[in-house]
């Protein structure tokens, strides 16, 4: 004589996936949309590695507090003392700035501000005023000068700002 088959236990045996997407009311892949795979741009790719980085950065300088050294502890007390000095001695002050000044000149890196001359009538203060190459250019206009300027490198995590003058 045969075996006897098990009585049934209440669970229903699948036999493929498509069987198991209908019981939860999803559409199997071969008969839903298909998905197209998205290409990035060579400026999102980069901004992708930027934040990439800058969540490592957060990572690893919420890891450690450097201020808990010591040393850095000195080294950072001496820089601020130092630059006290200079900032109370006015004439090593002034001669610090007019060194750092014709440095920049002897560079030859002296930045344009030809665009902002231009719109005169946009700059609060006649004074203050971007330079050509980090200015902020508004993509919508015909007219796209604003007297504002990207503040980058301010820390490796630091969101992106722009500063209206």
């Amino acid at each position: 004589m045969g075996a006897t088959p098990p009585p049934p236990t209440g669970v229903t045996r699948r036999t493929s996936l498509d069987d198991m997407l209908e019981q939860v009311g999803m559409e199997s892949p071969s008969t839903g949309v298909m998905l197209e795979p998205k290409v990035m741009t060579p400026g999102e790719i980069q901004e992708q590695k930027m934040e990439a980085k800058a969540k490592e950065d957060i990572e690893k300088a919420t890891a450690h507090n450097p201020y808990d050294d010591l040393a850095v502890q000195q080294k950072l007390l001496a820089e601020v003392q130092t630059l006290e000095a200079r900032i109370e001695d006015r004439v090593q002050l002034d001669a610090l700035w007019k060194e750092m000044n014709s440095a920049v000149d002897a560079a030859g890196s002296r930045k344009a501000i030809s665009v902002a001359r231009c719109y005169p009538m946009k700059n609060r203060t006649p004074d203050i005023l971007p330079y050509d190459e980090n200015r902020v250019e508004l993509p919508t206009t015909k007219d796209d000068y604003i007297n504002a300027s990207h503040i980058r490198h301010v820390a490796p995590h630091s969101p992106r700002f722009i500063g209206r003058f």
